[in-house]
C-alpha cells in the first residue's frame, strides 16, 4: 500500500456496512475512496499513509440531508435583500454548519434566481472551497398561485403554465447545471394564500416534468403536503414527494406496490419550527395554528409508512439560525415524537437518502469502492441512539479529516 490514510480500530454498524462481516476493523483509504476494509492490525506502522486510530468509536458514513434550502442563512426578510453576489457565500455559510454537525451532502431542494448552490457545489467539487457534497436543483417550477410573488418567493420560483412552459423550465434548470428537478405540487403550510392540502399541478404538467428531466437522466421531486397531491405526484411518475405530510394510507399502499424507484422525504422538525408562535417569520401565530391541526394527521401517516416500510428519506428544511437552536431536532423527533427505531433513522439519513436521489453507488453505506465520506462516533448509535444528539468526534469528507 502507498499513500493514503489507515482508520484503525473501527467499530461498525453493521446496517450501514457492505462486503463485510467484521464488526470490528480498518479501513484503508486512497484517493479519497474506501480502498478496503480489513481486519484490525492487518496495516502496521511505518508505511507510506497516514494513520488515524480512533480506538474503537464508531465509523458510519456521513449523513445526507435531502432536503435543504441554502439560501436561507437568514430570516426570511433578511434572506430576500442578500445582494445577488453575496448569495454564494451565504449559502457557503450554512452548508459549513451542516458540515459540523456530520452531512457530508446536501440535496438542495430550490435556489434562487443565481443559482448559487450551482455555483458552490462547483467550487466545493474541484476543491477550491471545503464543503459538503452539494447537488442542486435549481429554481423551483411553479404554477401561477397566489403569495409565491412576494418576499423571497419571488427570486427563487419559475412560474410556469402548462406543459411547454413545464419542459422550459426543466431544461433551463438542467441547462444551468441543476441535477434534479423540484416542482411545486401543493399548497404550503407558510406561503401567505394557500392551502397546503390543495393540488395545483394538472396532471400534464407533471408528466412533462418527469418526461423532460428522464430524457436528460435526471428526475422530479415535488413539494407535496396533500393527500390527493401525493397520490397524484406518484401515479405521474415523479421519484420523491418532499414532506408527504398528510400522505393517505391508500397512497403508501400504492408507492409499495411500485416496480420502480420512488418514496418520501419527510421534513418533520420544521413542525418545531412552525408550531412556535414567537417564530420570526410574517404571521407565524396563524402558521402556527394550521401547523398543530395538520401534526396530528402527519404522526399516523408517517407510522403507516414507516410500518409499511416504504422507502422513507430524510430532510430539515430549516431556516439556519432554526437549525442551529438544535442541529439534531429532525433525528430527535423521528425518534422521539414519531417512534422510529434509531437504526433506522441511521439509515434514512444515509443509504435510503443515498437511494431516492441516485447517488447510492457512491455514498450512504461504508463499502469497498463509495467514496470516503465517514463519521466518528463517541459511542455505538444502533446500541444508544442520544449518542446521535451530539457532534460527530471526527468528519472525514472524500477520504480526508476536516473537522
Amino acid at each position: 500500500m502507498s499513500d493514503g490514510l489507515v482508520i484503525k480500530n473501527c467499530k461498525f454498524i453493521r446496517e450501514l456496512t457492505e462486503g463485510t462481516d467484521t464488526v470490528f476493523g480498518d479501513v484503508y483509504v486512497k484517493d479519497g475512496m474506501i480502498e478496503a476494509i480489513l481486519p484490525c492490525g492487518t496495516v502496521s506502522e511505518g508505511g507510506d499513509f497516514q494513520v488515524f486510530d480512533i480506538g474503537g468509536a464508531t465509523l458510519m458514513p456521513g449523513m445526507i440531508d435531502a432536503h435543504v434550502h441554502l439560501y436561507m442563512s437568514k430570516n426570511a426578510d433578511e434572506c430576500a435583500n442578500i445582494y445577488s453576489g453575496d448569495r454564494v457565500f451565504e449559502c457557503y455559510r450554512y452548508a459549513k454548519e451542516f458540515l459540523e454537525y456530520g452531512y457530508t451532502t446536501l440535496r438542495d431542494a430550490g435556489d434562487t434566481e443565481e443559482y448559487p448552490t450551482v455555483h458552490l457545489g462547483r467550487a466545493i467539487e474541484s476543491g477550491l472551497l471545503e464543503g459538503p457534497e452539494i447537488i442542486p436543483c435549481g429554481l423551483t417550477l411553479v404554477p401561477y398561485l397566489q403569495g409565491t410573488d412576494v418576499s423571497i418567493w419571488k427570486y427563487t420560483t419559475y412560474e410556469v403554465s402548462g406543459p411547454m412552459e413545464v419542459r422550459e423550465g426543466v431544461r433551463k434548470n438542467l441547462q444551468k447545471g441543476a441535477q434534479f428537478i423540484k416542482l411545486y405540487g401543493s399548497g404550503s403550510m407558510i406561503c401567505p394564500g394557500t392551502v397546503p392540502g390543495r393540488r395545483i399541478l394538472f396532471d400534464d404538467e407533471i408528466i412533462a416534468a418527469v418526461e423532460a428531466a428522464e430524457m436528460q437522466g435526471s428526475y422530479v421531486a415535488i413539494h407535496a403536503h396533500g393527500a390527493e397531491a401525493a397520490e397524484q405526484a406518484f401515479r405521474c411518475g415523479v421519484r420523491t414527494v418532499e414532506h408527504a405530510t398528510l400522505i393517505s394510507h391508500e397512497t403508501v399502499d400504492y408507492v409499495k406496490g411500485l416496480k420502480r424507484l420512488a418514496g418520501i422525504v419527510p421534513t418533520l422538525s420544521i413542525f418545531t419550527q412552525i408550531m412556535n408562535p414567537d417564530w420570526n417569520y410574517p404571521d407565524a401565530e396563524k402558521y402556527a395554528r394550521q401547523a398543530k391541526e395538520m401534526f396530528e394527521v402527519c404522526l399516523d401517516a408517517m407510522k403507516y409508512a414507516y410500518n409499511k416500510g416504504i422507502l422513507m428519506g430524510f430532510g430539515t428544511d430549516l431556516f439556519m439560525d432554526e437549525f442551529l437552536k438544535d442541529p439534531f431536532g429532525e433525528l430527535r423527533i423521528r425518534k422521539e415524537k414519531f417512534g422510529f427505531a434509531g437504526i433506522d433513522i441511521l439509515r434514512q439519513a444515509t443509504i435510503q437518502n443515498a437511494a431516492l436521489i441516485g447517488r447510492d453507488d457512491v455514498i450512504g453505506t461504508i463499502k469497498t469502492g463509495k467514496r470516503a465520506d465517514m463519521l466518528v462516533i463517541d459511542g455505538d448509535p444502533a446500541q444508544d441512539f442520544s449518542v446521535m444528539y451530539k457532534k460527530p468526534m471526527y468528519i472525514i469528507k472524500g477520504g480526508k479529516i476536516v473537522r
